[in-house]
């Protein structure tokens, strides 16, 4: 077991090790942009492939890495997407043990019957269709046997790479040990089926009003923390257009009524559906929406919540001002951002004519999207760890969308949904029209009035600053990266004397880490002294 354990982890962080040099490398030679975006492919499938190999952790990984594609590059997100998880099942042999383990007994003193092949199969678990002793058909979700222990080990590398990463010129785009840290939290919930258990319980009584909106039944009495049963519902994938149009589902309704479904989970507080692919939301003959799988679910505070509500008020309103503040206040600006450009470049995003877009050919189209992808990409924000999973939720509902009403619109959609929600929530339309008044151009010059007088001054102090430090950074910068290449070279020796039991390979690794580790620390602080100043 220690051989097995040491060889996952062994081959994981040789993996990032590689990566890194190859990035540092790339870098000190200053190749081109393409070179760039086809070193990010490579690596991209080069760990695409190591994940389905090794399995475990690592094709959750490169879920939830496919998600930032505000710290990733593009060429990388685009490759690591098609990463599935989907891997081959154990068997139903091994899933039997399993289960008669947690359940202390024969399953047949639960089960009448159950499926010989699992109808689903992923990294953390396989689901077969049973029958209990009264003939209730169920699905019975069981966890891969020993599959804690392999995700136990490579939390273990991932821990040491994300370490290491936070040493990297990546570190001013990421808090990688906050990353670490919301994946470790996510994926231990999705180990504890009791937790998804809890979560399923309260969506049912959530939207139990809805009635078009059906979320099975789970049966306590005989769910362990690696053993899940629910009831078994008949249902398509809700993309599956084919079954849509046999069955005379009308396609727009179905789009507003997901939008009326998952608008709440992105403004309430509390926990909201993070993995809605189309094989977590299906739909049945009558048309209800069927919500499965409550394993990965994300969570929003009452304060985000109210943040998230005041800046959606204001962008509708076009209170740019507003606007930033909140955005501030949810952590989603940079802190060197200037809030009245980013109001400007804000205004810019969001001033396109929704009524002439529709009008623009198919190449007309591609362009506009490309020129606003690079204004909202020139906009100091980054996304906050904790958004991460409402993002992904919020992308793939969109996804779903499309792809039933491809001729309708999201914004035309949710608007009314919107509306009614505020109504509803918001107190009223008082609120709104005290958001606008704030929002004219009048009033809002009054309260920057102060402000503006004492721009001009702040603006030279600041120019003068930058050009001061900017060769200090400079070469703090270069100075960084040359005693990182070292670091990881010292890492990558000490491996090897590991491996190769060589106590001079050892002491060389060691006196390198001595000089190249305070080398590092040094730089490190002084260009972290100026980004703060900056």
């Amino acid at each position: 077991m220690a051989k097995w354990k040491w060889f996952r982890m062994v081959s994981i962080v040789g993996m990032a090790l590689r990566f890194f040099l190859q990035i540092f490398w790339y870098q000190w030679r200053k190749k081109s942009g393409h070179e760039w975006d086809e070193l990010m492919r490579r690596q991209a499938r080069a760990f695409r492939e190591k994940a389905i190999r090794l399995q475990g952790l690592l094709i959750k990984v490169g879920q939830f890495l496919s998600t930032r594609g505000d710290m990733l590059p593009k060429p990388f997100v685009e490759e690591i997407t098609q990463l599935v998880d989907q891997v081959p099942a154990t068997g139903w042999d091994q899933a039997r043990v399993q289960l008669e383990r947690e359940w202390g007994k024969s399953y047949r003193e639960i089960l009448r019957s159950v499926g010989s092949e699992p109808v689903a199969s992923a990294s953390i678990g396989e689901v077969y269709r049973a029958e209990l002793l009264d003939g209730t058909n169920v699905a019975v979700k069981i966890q891969r046997t020993g599959i804690d222990k392999v995700i136990a080990a490579d939390f273990q590398a991932l821990r040491f790479i994300t370490w290491i990463a936070q040493f990297t010129p990546f570190s001013d785009k990421a808090n990688f040990p906050m990353l670490y840290k919301e994946m470790k939290s996510v994926i231990e919930r999705e180990l504890d089926f009791k937790k998804e258990m809890e979560t399923a319980q309260q969506f049912k009584e959530r939207f139990r009003e809805e009635v078009q909106v059906y979320i099975p039944a789970v049966y306590s009495d005989y769910t362990t923390k690696k053993v899940l049963i629910m009831e078994w519902v008949e249902g398509r994938k809700i993309t599956d257009t084919d079954f849509l149009n046999q069955f005379g589902i009308d396609r727009k309704d179905l789009a507003e009524r997901l939008l009326e479904l998952f608008i709440p989970q992105f403004l309430e507080q509390g926990k909201f559906h993070a993995d809605p692919h189309p094989g977590n939301v299906m739909v049945n003959e009558k048309g209800e929406i069927i919500l499965l799988d409550f394993g990965m679910m994300g969570e929003i505070s009452k304060k985000d919540a109210e943040h998230l509500q005041q800046l959606l008020i204001a962008l509708g309103l076009k209170n740019y001002a507003k606007a930033v503040e909140h955005l501030i206040k949810l952590e989603f600006v940079l802190p060197s951002a200037n809030r009245k450009e980013m109001e400007s470049m804000l205004e810019e995003a969001l001033s396109v004519d929704l009524q002439s877009f529709k009008k623009m050919t198919h190449i007309e189209m591609l362009k506009m999207k490309m020129e606003l992808q690079k204004v909202i990409e020139a906009l100091p924000i980054q996304v906050p760890t904790r958004f991460v999973f409402l993002g992904r939720s919020f992308i793939t509902v969109e996804g779903l969308i499309a792809t039933i009403y491809p001729d309708g619109d999201l914004v035309e959609l949710g608007e009314p949904i919107l509306k009614e929600w505020f109504e509803q929530h918001q107190g009223g339309w008082w609120k709104l029209v005290a958001s606008w008044v704030q929002g004219q151009p009048f009033f809002q010059i009054l309260q920057s009035l102060p402000s503006l007088l004492e721009e001009p001054r702040r603006y030279r102090e600041w120019q003068e600053e930058a050009q001061r430090r900017s060769f200090e950074f400079e070469h703090a910068r270069d100075k960084k990266r040359d005693a990182f290449i070292l670091l990881v070279l010292s890492i990558v020796l000490a491996f090897i004397a590991y491996g190769l039991r060589n106590p001079a390979l050892w002491t060389a690794s060691l006196i390198l880490a001595g000089v190249s580790g305070p080398l590092y620390l040094i730089a490190s602080r002084k260009v972290k002294k100026w980004t703060r100043r900056k």
